[in-house]
């Protein structure tokens, strides 16, 4: 999982200073801001879990910066920081404020409050970067990818994207090759250069020809044509996400390998005598003498095992249990131990230690059980990548539990979520939405009389020429009910809805007319006309226009 990212926006500067220090000690990733301005342009480049905000900030006050973070970034929690009197701020957590904390900071609570947050918050299946000159093009695949629960970082030049590639990690690549100053083409060498193990989709809004293999051989996974099917790009990403997840290291057994052994010991003789004897068994080994040393080589390196005296100074070995199994819970971690410590060495095993070794270590024995252990690591990382892949087979069916299998267009229970986007959308950037309900006039008795193969058949057909007649990659078709269809029409106004209409009715009636089949289409406008419904208002309302075509005879239009 990406680590815990916090914003602390504030114009005390020393307050900041010290408070983003002491948060980056428990591992968090923490920005800076010293006004409300700064602070919403790095929300705009990338998400953060967490929002430290005062109200009270020069320029533009924490009311406003919170406004528009929420705008942004509606997902992000926000804490308000003050040092007047809460009571007076209780309503702003109406506005999304998620806790108001009182000034002076006490920092354990609050840090006590973040950690809490860290441990409950969603876990998200990757992090996307975007790269995209266009604003709108840019705000709607980021609302999507976030419902979709990937996080996603925003750049919308070429120099911005180069920066965020330095400075974050990330799964896939979404680039636009169209930049303002930077061409794509150059990002796209940047980022292969840079992450090598990073995905990249390229956009373009132009004729691919030319362009395609110059692309493809930079590195880009490939390259979509704008505008492109939504839909098509989600399980795109979701494949490249899976082949990420499954692309595991190889594991120890299988091939001839490095396997990393550190042996934490404070006498020198018995170290290096640990040390060489695992070195001629052919494992690569660092030592350390004391607890520190140790736990700088853990934060630096992956070990396959590590072996530890009980007694290390004035240090316990197993203190080093938890920072080892933390950073990679198949390591083997083995305690050794003299005799009157015996009793202390079997009471761990039961605290993460996996085994103990009695001094003076025998080396037969020590050997013997490093590789039972390691074929025992070998099984379980095996068993993990298996469920991992369980998994990853049960979100798959889930994603075609989106779609009609008779039909190959997306079922009603797709159809929500999609006409729950594009109706924030409309309303957000006052663009056009159009919605169609179509029903299949004479399918009944068609049915009926020619018996239910025949009936798919003709629901097939009647699906490719509502296909033949909307727009490729921008409208939506969906298996309502029977013989039922909807069309999400983004960026189209009810004539140009009643136009793509007409085109359908026209192309029934060349194809069908001679079985007495045709098509009733009901549609109506978001904007203006139901631009504060809901969507089942919208649906009902346009259900209702598909009724009256019907009721006067089918074969038509209703807008």
């Amino acid at each position: 999982m990406r680590p815990f990212s916090i914003l602390v926006v504030d114009d005390d500067k020393n307050l900041i200073f010290t408070l983003s220090e002491i948060l980056r000690m428990h591992d968090w990733l923490v920005d800076i801001a010293d006004d409300g301005f700064k602070g919403i342009e790095l929300a705009k480049q990338k998400p953060y879990d967490l929002v430290l905000l005062d109200v009270r900030m020069p320029g533009i006050d924490g009311i406003k910066t919170l406004e528009e973070i929420r705008r942004i970034h509606p997902e992000t929690i926000v804490f308000l920081m003050t040092g007047g009197l809460i009571n007076q701020l209780t309503d702003l957590q109406q506005k999304g404020v998620n806790t108001i904390i009182q000034k002076p900071l006490n920092v354990s609570k609050v840090i006590e409050m973040i950690g809490n947050i860290e441990k409950n918050r969603p876990k998200n299946k990757g992090v996307i970067l975007l790269v995209d000159d266009s604003d709108d093009d840019r705000v709607t695949l980021n609302e999507i990818l976030i419902q979709k629960d990937f996080s996603v970082i925003q750049a919308k030049s070429g120099s911005e994207a180069m920066v965020l590639v330095k400075e974050n990690d990330f799964d896939i690549a979404l680039l636009d090759i169209r930049l303002p100053d930077i061409d794509g083409i150059t990002v796209l060498e940047y980022i292969k250069k840079e992450k090598p193990g990073a995905f990249v989709i390229t956009m373009t809004g132009y004729d691919l020809a030319g362009v395609i293999d110059t692309i493809v051989a930079k590195g880009a996974y490939s390259c979509l044509l704008k505008p492109f099917n939504i839909e098509y790009l989600l399980k795109e990403i979701n494949e490249l996400i899976e082949k990420k997840n499954m692309d595991i290291e190889p594991l120890p057994g299988n091939r001839k390998e490095i396997i990393k052994v550190l042996v934490i010991e404070d006498n020198d003789d018995v170290r290096e005598t640990l040390k060489e004897i695992l070195i001629e068994e052919g494992y690569v080994v660092d030592a350390a003498a004391t607890v520190n040393e140790a736990r700088n080589f853990i934060e630096k390196e992956l070990y396959s095992v590590i072996l530890s005296d009980l007694q290390l100074g004035t240090d316990s070995g197993l203190s080093l249990v938890e920072p080892a199994k933390k950073k990679d819970k198949f390591t083997v971690f083995f305690l050794i131990t003299g005799r009157t410590n015996l009793e202390t060495a079997l009471e761990s095993t039961g605290n993460n230690v996996d085994e103990y070794l009695i001094k003076p270590v025998n080396p037969a024995d020590l050997l013997h059980k490093v590789k039972t252990f390691l074929e025992k690591q070998r099984l379980n990382r095996e068993n993990a990548k298996l469920l991992k892949q369980l998994q990853q087979s049960n979100i798959k069916l889930v994603e075609l539990n989106t779609t009609d299998e008779l039909t190959g267009v997306f079922n009603r229970k797709n159809l929500f979520e999609q006409l729950n986007i594009e109706m924030q959308r409309s309303k957000r950037q006052n663009k056009d939405l159009c919605f169609m309900m179509c029903d299949i006039d004479g399918f009944k008795k068609y049915n009926d009389t020619y018996g239910a193969a025949e009936g798919n058949i003709l629901i097939q057909q009647i699906v490719s020429i509502i296909k033949g007649n909307t727009r490729n990659y921008v409208d939506r078709i969906f298996r309502y009910g029977g013989d039922e269809f909807a069309v999400i029409l983004p960026e189209a106004n009810k004539q140009t809805a009643t136009e793509i209409g007409k085109r359908m009715i026209s192309g029934a009636k060349e194809i069908l007319e001679s079985k007495n089949i045709g098509i009733s289409i009901g549609i109506c406008s978001l904007n203006p006309d139901y631009l504060q419904s809901s969507m089942n208002e919208f649906i009902d309302a346009t259900n209702k226009k598909l009724s009256e075509v019907k009721k006067a005879g089918g074969n038509g239009i209703s807008s």
